[in-house]
């Protein structure tokens, strides 16, 4: 017992200067390479004004994304939700998450301020889990589409970009298809099935919160709540949401080929479109502090592959982070503007029995 216990503060320990050291041994590398002297030409000859448009067109995406979670959680809710009130928790939980590995803390927030809202915990996590699974179909669907558009550009390692989209491919007819298959289906016995794949799901997840009143109420309202995959079985709002997910991709699309434009480098929109899917998927990784030091080592490395000098890529990194800073700004001050206590109170109950 003593040994599991050392081993597992031991691992802590390595998780944390992992997840501290990371990001500045990735920095010191990508400056070691970087031109200083190109680095600042360009950015001295670059386009203020297309710059400040595409920052401040990233909290687009957010916007976006809250449009998506009020509709999602009125489905599993059955509840008329105020806009203003997903809008506020959306950012909100959005400023205080962006820190901890894979947005978990934003995660978890939004569960819980939708949870204290309708007393309905289990239906609040079910459109977490919703939510999770409609972005993950748009980011597949959007590599599918727009891989075909970017072979023609790549300069470097085509061989890998074409493997992985083999496997991208097989993975997308070999799970999700059958998948959508059997929704549309709805066999009792299917549904009984899925049923029992979602419980378990739960009681996997809820080990991960450490409110035991949370806990029961989840426990405790699961059978009176709609399926985990409902949504899955209304065509009407799946398109709706899938539209919005995509909507979130096109728009870190259209940022990012701002920049470009700022920077007075021609590039083609598609690459861009290809890039969002697939920054998406890295950055969830939950390897360094804030993606910081990943974010820019990913964007040299992608675009390097289309042949985008490591200068430009890099500044076009800054200016997307640049964009996420707004729009965590803007989490603040929706935060500050309905009152700071209710936001303690629900990172409260994230961690403790008060509600």
């Amino acid at each position: 017992m003593k040994n599991r216990s050392f081993y597992k503060n031991l691992f802590s320990i390595i998780r944390r200067l992992v997840y501290l050291g990371l990001p500045v041994t990735l920095l010191y590398v990508i400056f070691k390479r970087v031109d200083l002297g190109l680095l600042l030409e360009n950015l001295q000859y670059a386009s203020p004004w297309l710059i400040l448009l595409g920052i401040f067109l990233k909290p687009a995406q957010i916007m976006l994304g809250s449009i998506r979670w009020k509709a999602i959680n009125q489905l599993y809710c059955s509840e008329k939700i105020s806009a203003k009130f997903m809008i506020h928790h959306y950012w909100a939980g959005m400023a205080a998450g962006y820190f901890t590995p894979a947005n978990l803390g934003w995660d978890a927030y939004k569960v819980v301020a939708v949870g204290r809202k309708f007393k309905k915990y289990t239906a609040a996590f079910y459109s977490l889990i919703a939510e999770k699974c409609i972005g993950l179909t748009s980011v597949l669907l959007m590599l599918v589409i727009t891989y075909p558009l970017i072979t023609g550009y790549i300069v470097m390692n085509e061989s890998i970009f074409s493997t992985l989209y083999a496997a991208l491919l097989i993975g997308v007819f070999g799970l999700i298809v059958p998948f959508f298959i059997v929704m549309a289906a709805q066999k009792q016995t299917a549904s009984y099935r899925l049923k029992n794949v979602s419980k378990k799901i739960i009681t996997k997840l809820l080990r991960f919160v450490g409110n035991d009143d949370i806990v029961n109420k989840i426990r405790e309202d699961y059978q009176k709540s709609l399926s985990i995959f409902s949504i899955f079985k209304r065509p009407a709002a799946f398109f709706y949401t899938l539209g919005l997910s995509l909507g979130i991709l096109f728009a870190g699309a259209v940022c990012s080929q701002i920049f470009f434009l700022g920077l007075d480098y021609e590039i083609s929109f598609f690459i861009n479109l290809f890039a969002a899917p697939v920054f998406f998927i890295l950055f969830i990784i939950p390897i360094s502090f804030g993606s910081i030091g990943i974010r820019e080592g990913v964007y040299i490395l992608f675009y390097g592959q289309f042949g985008v000098p490591l200068e430009t890529a890099l500044l076009v990194s800054f200016f997307n982070l640049l964009g996420i800073f707004l729009s965590n700004i803007i989490g603040g001050l929706f935060m500050l503007n309905e009152g700071i206590q209710e936001n303690i109170n629900t990172f409260k109950d994230l961690s403790t029995g008060h509600e």
